[in-house]
């Protein structure tokens, strides 16, 4: 008796024992601790013992690989060069001379065996070539920057926040034939449920005032928050001078703002910083 990969591999004489052991009314359990092999072991095995008559059954022999080393090699490099490419459009560029190598099921099959596995793309806000330079070169300026000198530092954004639902995509382990169950669907509504902006700061000092936002945000709604929502609140703070941290939104940082009254007035206030 051998083990291959966890499996139980019984003898030829060993089989003939067992069948003969049920034959005599030997039960399960008594043969299990005779050869010491689970019970179940014996229930699939005198299952297969008697559809095939009582014969040994013939050992199976696994069939050639239908591709080559070199084949799975450029199947990988295929789908690295340009994940997004489908089995199909994998297998075309793979073949030479237009016949296939392989079928496309053997595609997606070397293609999990090296561990690529077709999975849903993320979702993130696109950001140009300038603004990630934008954003590189901000980091190393400020890398070596003291815990005082981030203490100074004046913090704004927006958020906004769903009243009803996800955004997004979201995922339940379920049974099958489960998928109506209420418990592993996620509601709507035809009015998407709504959703509230707000715009905040914060620094060393504290958290400011959370200010709501109605209807859509721009550059002149924006302006009346730095006058009346974040100045009252860096005035009180008891810094003399901080480092104004805002993004790179279009209304940040569009002409309006940045010739307007207000500007003037945070540029004596602060030392401007943008990320």
């Amino acid at each position: 008796m051998t083990k291959t990969n966890g499996k139980v591999n019984l003898t030829t004489n060993q089989r003939f024992a067992i069948a003969r052991g049920r034959e005599q009314g030997r039960t399960l359990r008594q043969l299990a601790e005779q050869f010491k092999v689970d019970r179940s072991t014996f229930g699939k095995f005198l299952k297969r013992w008697r559809a095939q008559n009582g014969q040994p059954g013939k050992r199976r022999h696994s069939r050639a690989p239908v591709t080559n080393h070199q084949t799975d090699r450029n199947i990988v490099r295929a789908s690295r060069s340009n994940p997004r490419l489908s089995a199909p459009e994998v297998l075309d560029q793979v073949s030479p001379g237009g016949s296939p190598v392989a079928s496309v099921r053997t595609i997606r099959r070397r293609l999990n065996d090296a561990g690529m596995f077709g999975r849903r793309l993320v979702m993130k806000p696109y950001i140009s070539d300038r603004n990630r330079a934008a954003g590189v070169a901000w980091a190393r300026a400020h890398l070596n920057w003291t815990q005082s000198q981030w203490e100074r530092v004046f913090w704004t954004d927006e958020s906004k926040f769903l009243l009803f639902g996800l955004d997004g995509i979201s995922y339940a382990k379920r049974p099958v034939g489960t998928r109506f169950n209420s418990k592993y669907q996620t509601p709507t509504v035809k009015h998407s449920g709504g959703n509230v902006i707000v715009w905040s700061c914060f620094s060393s000092y504290g958290v400011g005032p959370l200010h709501r936002i109605r209807g859509n945000m721009d550059r002149f709604v924006y302006e009346q928050i730095l006058q009346n929502v974040m100045l009252p609140f860096a005035r009180a703070s008891p810094r003399l001078r901080y480092s104004f941290q805002q993004d790179y939104d279009p209304k940040h940082t569009s002409n309006h703002i940045i010739e307007s009254k207000m500007s003037h007035t945070i540029s004596i206030f602060f030392l401007l910083v943008r990320h």
